[in-house]
């Protein structure tokens, strides 16, 4: 028999505790304490992925790839645009490169 965690409008505490095996959960925020932070761990299956937004960013808990606008990173970071220009911007305080791929293939 399964076991459900019934959650209110005025919000749940779990007061530090797992939550775990629930099936889907649906969240406003995720927040943490001061000087804590928040792990979200994958399972090596696949399948076993985190997903925001479909494709905005998808990290694959068996292989480890990251998409930014794909459902599918075929590399360790697999940026997608539709059309036109796509860029990846590094930075740093100080300065930053940008690497833009245009529909004709041109860097």
């Amino acid at each position: 028999m399964a076991s459900y965690v019934a959650l209110s409008n005025t919000g749940t505490n779990f007061n530090d505790q797992d939550l775990s095996n629930v099936g889907d959960v649906s969240l406003d925020s995720i927040s943490s304490d001061s000087a804590t932070s928040v792990s979200v761990v994958l399972g090596t299956d696949a399948g076993d992925d985190l997903i925001v937004a479909t494709d905005a960013l998808v990290v694959e808990g068996d292989t480890k790839n990251v998409g930014v606008g794909t459902a599918a990173p075929a590399k360790n970071l697999h940026v997608y645009g539709s059309s036109g220009e796509v860029e990846l911007r590094i930075q740093s305080d100080t300065s930053f490169c940008s690497i833009v791929q245009k529909d004709n293939n041109e860097l």
